[in-house]
């Protein structure tokens, strides 16, 4: 009967399905199979997800906990004061049940993964439930000492390819002052499928005045991560690497009081969040502060404060997701709690889960989609 329906209806008609359905789709006929594995329908059907995600209130959230990944639906809009949701598990990879396992980013569907014991960084579409190793990277040990480094995963639009960033930054072991600091980035390919050394790392920093994020946040098809001028009271500043022309840049940090214990640069709604920690009177605060336009200096505004009541405090503030009344902030204090923040009361209360987990050590949004990285099986 399908080989009646037009071609273009057929899919018009497929787009609308969720991800379990046009898995099932699948076993109808080799045809429909064809169309839904065929690269086209499946940007198609990413580009109605990324749709349907702008316009809906609702949001979806992958979340680990314990090296378990769970998903959790939300609509923050749902409820004034309290929301809760319930926590499903997802399927692993099988090759790594039971491996430790670290969550470095996610983009169109992909999520990027690593398993520290075993070295090895894998992506994974959890809706489809396939994964793909990436091959060993190159360098695990140098004739330098300590190397500490950071990861970034992400997606080049012009060239139509995904891509990992990894950046090291080690010392001579012959170095005493511990000044000299080698800085070092490459970038996985999938179109090339290896790592390659890039250009010539010019933000050089010293052990004692750098700091930066643990792993890279996208924003804007760019790779960014907090670091700071060798030098005294030098000014804290982002760097940023184009995944596309694989150029750096450096952005300006917004301007806040010098007071702060530490800061960490965060991702919200697709912007990048500045959140610098305080301690005012024996509490804990936060401020979030946003790059409403990307690149430009003076778009950067404080969306709001959270100050935690006397005897609470936090270590880490990650802001995940804001309402489209933009009026309910969703927020996750230590990789743990999730609350919600209200932007007009400044209130605070807990979010509910059930399930399995009433808890999640990290988490991100996304969206759910057949995506597969091109010229994999």
């Amino acid at each position: 009967m399908s080989d009646y329906i037009p071609c273009h209806l057929l899919a018009n008609v497929l787009l609308m399905l969720p991800c379990d359905s046009l898995l099932r789709s699948r076993c109808v006929s080799k045809s429909w199979r064809a169309l839904i594995d065929s690269s086209d329908f499946i940007k198609m059907h990413l580009h109605r997800a990324h749709q349907k995600a702008n316009s809906s209130n609702g949001i979806q959230i992958i979340a680990l906990n314990q090296n378990i990944f769970y998903t959790l639906d939300l609509d923050l809009e749902a409820h004034s004061s309290r929301t809760s949701g319930s926590a499903k598990q997802l399927n692993c990879p099988s090759d790594y049940s039971g491996n430790e396992v670290r969550l470095i980013g996610s983009c169109n569907s992909l999520f990027c993964l690593r398993y520290p014991y075993r070295r090895e960084i894998v992506w994974w579409n959890p809706w489809i439930q396939k994964s793909w190793k990436l091959p060993s990277f190159p360098v695990e040990y140098s004739m330098y000492g300590r190397a500490p480094f950071l990861l970034g995963f992400g997606y080049d639009r012009v060239n139509d390819d995904y891509k990992v960033l990894k950046r090291i930054s080690s010392t001579s072991l012959f170095d005493t002052d511990r000044l000299s600091w080698c800085d070092e980035v490459f970038v996985y390919s999938l179109k090339m499928n290896t790592w390659r050394r890039t250009e010539h790392f010019l933000f050089k920093v010293s052990d004692y005045d750098c700091y930066c994020t643990a792993d890279c946040v996208l924003a804007n098809g760019a790779l960014h991560w907090f670091m700071k001028e060798r030098r005294l009271n030098g000014v804290s500043y982002i760097v940023s690497f184009d995944l596309s022309s694989e150029e750096f840049r450096k952005l300006p940090c917004p301007r806040y009081p010098e007071n702060f214990v530490h800061q960490n640069l965060r991702i919200l709604n697709g912007c990048l969040c500045l959140v610098p920690y305080y301690k005012v009177n024996g509490r804990y605060a936060a401020d979030l502060w946003v790059m409403e336009e990307y690149g430009v200096d003076k778009s950067w505004a404080k969306l709001t404060s959270v100050t935690m009541p006397l005897g609470s405090k936090f270590r880490s503030l990650t802001p995940l997701a804001l309402s489209k009344n933009k009026r309910q902030l969703l927020l996750q204090i230590d990789g743990e709690k999730l609350i919600l923040h209200d932007l007009e009361t400044k209130c605070i209360s807990d979010l509910a889960i059930r399930g399995d987990a009433s808890y999640f050590q990290s988490s991100c949004t996304c969206i759910a989609s057949l995506v597969r990285p091109l010229g994999t099986d």
